[in-house]
C-alpha cells in the first residue's frame, strides 16, 4: 500500500474529433497535415494530496493506552481506506494520533478529518467501556500540513517513532514548530 501514492489516470478522454480514446491509448485527431510527434491527448486527472494530520484527545487527557493505540491505528487504516484514502503511515502517543494521508481528488481535509475523528470516536467509546466512563472525545480542531513525496519517508519516520520524539519535546512545543514550518500561527484556544 506504501507506493499508492493516489496518482491515476481518468477511465476515458475524447480527442479534438470527439472519438473516445480507451485508457492509456491514444487517438490521434483527423486533422489535414497532422504532426504525430507534436500532438498531446487530452489530460487526465494526475493528482496528489499528502497530508500529514494531527489531532489531540480532549484537553489533550492521556486516554490513548499502548492497548488502545495498538488497535487505534489498523482502525484509522481501516476508515481511510474505506472512504478512498490511503493511510500511509499513523501513530501517536496517550494524548495525540499522527496520521500520514494521501488523499483522493474528491475528497477534502476537513471530510477526511470528520470521516477519521467521529468514526474512531464512535468506535472507542463502543469498544472500551473505560472510555465511556470518562468520556472520551477528540479535541475540535486538528492540524494539517502537506508535503511532497520527497519529505514521505522523513514523515513515515517520524509518526513511527512518536514515543521517542515526546520523551524530549512535548507535543505543544513540536507543533509549534510545524505552524512555523509552514508560516502559521498559533490560535489562542477557546474557553470552554
Amino acid at each position: 500500500g506504501f507506493l499508492r501514492w493516489g496518482l491515476s489516470p481518468s477511465p476515458g478522454g475524447t480527442t479534438e474529433t470527439g472519438r473516445v480514446c480507451a485508457r492509456n491509448t491514444v487517438t490521434c485527431p483527423a486533422k489535414t497535415g497532422f504532426n504525430a510527434g507534436s500532438y498531446l491527448p487530452p489530460m487526465h486527472i494526475y493528482y496528489s494530496c499528502l497530508m500529514h494530520c494531527v489531532w489531540c484527545t480532549h484537553r489533550r487527557q492521556p486516554w490513548l493506552t499502548p492497548e488502545i493505540r495498538q488497535r487505534l491505528w489498523p482502525y484509522l487504516g481501516g476508515v481511510a481506506r474505506a472512504h478512498g484514502m490511503t493511510a500511509l503511515a499513523v501513530g501517536g502517543v496517550a494524548d495525540h494520533v499522527h496520521a500520514l494521508l494521501s488523499l483522493p481528488s474528491t475528497q477534502s481535509v476537513s471530510k477526511a478529518m470528520q470521516l477519521l475523528k467521529g468514526n474512531s470516536s464512535k468506535w472507542l467509546r463502543e469498544t472500551f467501556p473505560q472510555l465511556v466512563q470518562c468520556r472520551f472525545e477528540w479535541q475540535e480542531g486538528y492540524g494539517a500540513f502537506s508535503l511532497g513525496v520527497s519529505g514521505v519517508e522523513a514523515t513515515r519516520r517520524y509518526i513511527e517513532t512518536q514515543e521517542e520524539h515526546h520523551r524530549v519535546r512535548d507535543f505543544a512545543e513540536k507543533f509549534h514548530q510545524f505552524l512555523e514550518r509552514h508560516s502559521m500561527k498559533l490560535h489562542p484556544a477557546p474557553a470552554d
